[in-house]
């Protein structure tokens, strides 16, 4: 049976190489909605929407209407999410993205 203080001295020595933390992106991975800066002083609302759900599509109307509402508040960054159960939600993501950063 192995000595508990040994395995005490490793999980100290092995502690230093975790990161626990990721570093914050540079860029934002998702879609602005209408202003094209998002940090600083407003809030952010990040929205992930499948393109091709029907409650996706129904929440839509009371965001932007929040977002009109709260207008300089409040920024909105929709994220492209395939649901498993859509079918050619996958594809419909992608082409998303390749029309934006093609």
């Amino acid at each position: 049976m192995t000595n508990p203080s040994f395995c005490l001295v490793v999980l100290f020595l092995c502690f230093p190489l975790c990161k626990s933390q990721l570093p914050i992106p540079a860029m934002i991975d998702g879609f602005v909605y209408k202003k094209p800066t998002v940090w600083g002083e407003s809030v952010v609302v990040e929205a992930f929407l499948d393109p091709v759900c029907p409650d996706s599509r129904d929440s839509w109307l009371p965001l932007k209407q929040a977002l009109d509402y709260y207008s300089g508040r409040l920024s909105l960054v929709v994220h492209p999410f395939p649901l498993p159960y859509h079918s050619n939600s996958f594809t419909a993501c992608r082409s998303l993205h390749m029309g934006a950063f093609g």
